[in-house]
């Protein structure tokens, strides 16, 4: 019972405490619990005044908190900042906006070459917020300049993938003159040919050059040796130069292949894109030409080929003057017409050097006339003719007299059986025709080449086009004039096999990339061996595209030279030094594709480069 009590005594003693009004007294605040600034009542915590109590009811009065209830408000503020700090804390400044970027793209051809320029909008000179990567930091980057590196990173990608002025990229952001030197570095590395200077030498010597060796071989069954032709009083005397029946038949001759070329017939190409449609009826051309010839010489008893032949080199010249107008033609109209059409190679701000290399790649007339192609026709179709005609002049046919009757057939088998044909003759033309007719029946091979995607229509081009038929017919000429020295015939068919060899590593690397880029999903084609592009093309590196880079050239060459050891029985110089000619303009060509081929694919030429070290000969070059 006692011990009840005392327990009873003892809770009412602390229910006393815990009930009575007396208030305990208050703690004094410890000199580390100083109430902080932000701890202090904000302002926007006042009573706003939609909250004041009405005339007829009392504020009531703020209930005072007790010592345990402000050390537990305490405590649970520590983990989080209240919301009066928040809104008392002075707002942090916004990071800059980002520099607008605009990038000016520069399309090249093939199809050349993408290369992409990435410049700032705003003034290079105001303050560069993008943070340079080159050099490290130990600071941790904010949100806000990771966004920047990232918008940098990407942009420094683009310009690695495609530009070809990478570290100028790099070095110049800064600079204020970046974009021009950009430009114009760019320009500079178009130049081809050695600029105006070297534009306006090649001019001059390729046309002295010609015409110099034709000056010895005016006559096309004349030997071409060095002695003069014409006396001086000749050569001052224009009808040397011109002839006005030659210049009527040279019109009507152009005329006439600006007409056949317009025809449609022929083997028409659509490129893939479907941006371009091309129709090659070179042979078509060369057929209603030889059959003119043949009529007028046979039917209407005019002496084509006897005119042909004694004006050789007056044609050579009109053919000079032809190109030289067109070029002309063809730069001023390129002035009127976008310079984003243009070549790409023809806009260095160089008069003379846009004028040799062409400003337009393919013109046409009224949509329907390829200026290129006219051109290629003409030169091809006059070569054949001068080829013919050597080719007939040693041909020998005796027709049969009246006499007993004889029945056709007999007829036909001693027409044959009088046939008489000099071998060498026959060997060098007849190899020279089927040299052309190769290029006249798979011209559509032509579609995808440099030659009609990528050169300019200028000088340089129509100058090339009007040589052709006079380099490539100087050995069937001079070998067939020449008659003293007998060739052997195991020299012959040495020449005839070389020459085969050389046709064929033209015509199968030219099918086989053809047929690729017409339609590379083709069930044969899925299997060749390929490198990638950034440019969403594909490098062949399968066949003979394995082996060299450029080996439509080299049978093209080993065509040119298959013929020249006939010259060692039969010499002359002319011949071999145009035969020179004609290889090193081809191996310029392969450098100048080659080059092109490197800004254009960049890494990925590199490294098919790496895959196929040799330009033209395997193991050697």
């Amino acid at each position: 019972m006692e011990r009840r009590r005392l327990t009873r005594a003892s809770a009412d003693v602390v229910v006393g405490k815990r009930t009575t009004s007396k208030k305990s007294p208050v703690r004094k605040t410890s000199p580390a619990r100083k109430a902080s600034p932000a701890r202090k009542a904000s302002p926007a915590r006042k009573a706003s005044p939609s909250r004041k109590a009405s005339p007829a009811r009392k504020a009531p009065r703020p209930r005072s908190k007790s010592p345990v209830e402000k050390k537990k408000e305490a405590r649970s503020s520590v983990g989080r900042p209240r919301k009066d700090a928040e809104k008392s804390s002075p707002k942090k400044p916004k990071s800059p906006p980002k520099p607008k970027v605009k990038t000016i793209v520069i399309d090249d051809d093939d199809d050349e070459d993408e290369e992409i320029l990435s410049v700032t909008k705003r003034s290079l000179r105001n303050k560069n917020y993008t943070p340079d990567t080159s050099q490290h930091s130990n600071l941790t980057p904010t949100t806000t300049e990771k966004s920047r590196q990232t918008l940098s990173r990407s942009v420094s990608v683009v310009a690695e993938e495609y530009s070809d002025q990478e570290g100028e990229y790099k070095e110049g952001l800064n600079d204020k003159n970046y974009r021009s030197r950009s430009v114009s570095k760019l320009l500079q590395s178009r130049i081809e040919f050695g600029g105006n200077i070297g534009a306006a030498l090649l001019l001059i010597f390729v046309t002295g050059f010609t015409l110099f060796l034709n000056y010895y071989c005016t006559l096309i069954y004349r030997l071409c040796l060095y002695k003069q032709e014409y006396t001086a009083d000749q050569l001052a005397l224009p009808s040397t130069y011109f002839n006005s029946r030659i210049s009527i038949i040279y019109l009507l001759f152009i005329w006439a292949i600006t007409t056949f070329s317009a025809l449609p017939i022929g083997k028409k190409v659509t490129l893939e894109d479907g941006k371009g449609v091309y129709l090659f009826n070179g042979l078509t051309c060369a057929l209603l030409t030889v059959l003119i010839v043949f009529v007028a010489q046979y039917c209407y008893r005019y002496p084509m080929t006897s005119v042909l032949g004694a004006n050789y080199f007056q044609i050579l010249i009109l053919s000079i003057i032809n190109a030289f107008v067109v070029s002309i033609i063809s730069f001023v109209r390129a002035s009127y017409t976008k310079t984003s059409n243009w070549n790409p190679y023809a806009k260095t701000n160089k008069k003379l050097s846009e004028f040799f290399i062409g400003r337009e790649i393919n013109p046409k007339q009224y949509n329907l006339i390829d200026v290129k192609l006219v051109f290629y026709h003409a030169s091809l179709v006059l070569a054949l003719l001068y080829n013919l005609i050597i080719f007939m002049n040693q041909l020998e046919i005796k027709i049969p007299s009246q006499g007993p009757e004889l029945t056709l057939v007999e007829k036909l088998v001693a027409v044959v059986e009088s046939v008489q044909l000099d071998n060498v003759a026959t060997v060098a033309s007849g190899l020279t025709i089927i040299y052309i007719l190769d290029l006249l029946v798979f011209e559509h091979h032509l579609t995808y080449s440099f030659e009609l995607q990528s050169e300019g229509v200028g000088a340089q081009l129509l100058l090339r086009y009007a040589i052709f038929p006079y380099t490539v017919t100087f050995i069937p000429k001079c070998v067939t004039a020449d008659t003293d020295r007998d060739i052997p015939i195991w020299a012959l068919i040495a020449v005839t096999t070389v020459f085969f060899i050389g046709l064929f590593v033209k015509r199968a690397s030219n099918k086989l990339k053809h047929e690729y880029r017409l339609n590379p999903l083709e069930s044969k084609n899925l299997n060749l061996e390929t490198l990638p592009t950034f440019q969403g093309r594909r490098l062949l590196v399968d066949s003979w595209w394995g082996r060299v880079r450029q080996p439509n050239h080299l049978g093209d060459i080993i065509q040119h030279l298959s013929l020249l050891p006939l010259l060692y029985w039969r010499f002359s110089w002319p011949p071999l030094v145009a035969v020179l000619f004609a290889v090193a303009v081809l191996v310029h060509r392969a450098y100048r594709v080659n080059a092109r081929n490197a800004k254009k694919y960049d890494s990925a030429w590199q490294r098919y480069c790496q895959k196929v070290p040799y330009l033209l000969v395997p193991k050697v070059f």
